[in-house]
């Protein structure tokens, strides 16, 4: 399955006529990622929709577990929009379908990002704020649902644009906690962090690099992602597909591959 997904990315490559000229790393549109939020794939950017700009996205990921047979499909319908310049807010609506039948609706999100300051040079970066709430809407009985009352991730964003001779590319790195149900018996407190790379490969294709993990997450769950992507801009949407692999830091996290893939539509 994965090697028939690599040789379909590869097709792509290839086939496609470019769509517009760019001449700049800054030049490609802002596509949002699975959180909603304008980024890559898991990691986000400094960027920000622009006020009154709206798309609609929908993610698409598989993941099988190396230890065992559980394997995980995830979906998710996501609407994003730009408030006012340098302001973005997204609503995250995911559906899940798990081994032993254990399938429906997850935790909806709600999220929002600030631009906060541009990179004004080598050693001072952009920056950029953003927040998502989430909300107790999944099964609990079918494992879907993640918190009891709510949860709340916060992470500071900073984005260096390196430019070399005929060519640019973007190095972003964040990092936040989450916190969800506090005070209560359900109470969870972690740190999140993660990196990527944005490397312009021609006019419409952008390959992406990017790892994610935690710290302090559960029972000893806490876990990294390293992740490939290729994105495709398209004159009327925006395609993303790639591979990642999941490792257990914590003796109760799952390792195993996971297949991704996302469409951007502007409206």
């Amino acid at each position: 399955m994965i090697k028939k997904w690599l040789v379909f990315l590869l097709l792509l490559l290839v086939c496609v006529d470019p769509v517009f000229a760019a001449e700049d790393v800054d030049d490609y549109p802002v596509a949002p990622n699975f959180k909603g939020l304008s980024g890559y794939y898991y990691v986000d950017s400094v960027q920000t929709l622009q006020k009154g700009e709206v798309q609609g996205s929908l993610f698409g990921a598989a993941f099988k577990d190396d230890a065992s047979s559980y394997k995980k499909g995830t979906a998710e319908a996501v609407l994003s929009a730009g408030i006012l310049n340098g302001i973005e807010g997204s609503l995250v609506v995911p559906y899940f379908v798990q081994s032993e039948n254990q399938n429906g609706l997850g935790d909806v999100k709600v999220a929002g990002k600030i631009h906060l300051i541009n990179q004004i040079d080598e050693d001072i970066p952009a920056l950029a704020l953003a927040a998502s709430l989430e909300l107790p809407t999944g099964d609990q009985n079918k494992g879907l649902r993640t918190v009891n009352n709510y949860g709340v991730d916060l992470l500071l964003i900073a984005q260096s644009k390196i430019d070399l001779p005929d060519y640019s590319f973007n190095l972003v790195a964040e990092g936040g906690v989450f916190g969800q149900d506090l005070s209560q018996s359900t109470q969870e407190r972690h740190a999140r962090f993660g990196a990527a790379g944005y490397f312009p490969l021609d006019d419409h294709w952008i390959l992406i690099l990017e790892g994610i993990g935690t710290s302090g997450y559960g029972d000893s769950q806490d876990y990294a992602i390293a992740s490939g992507s290729l994105r495709l801009f398209m004159k009327k949407f925006t395609l993303t597909g790639g591979i990642d692999r999941s490792i257990a830091v914590g003796k109760n996290a799952l390792s195993g591959n996971n297949l991704h893939a996302a469409i951007n539509l502007p409206f």
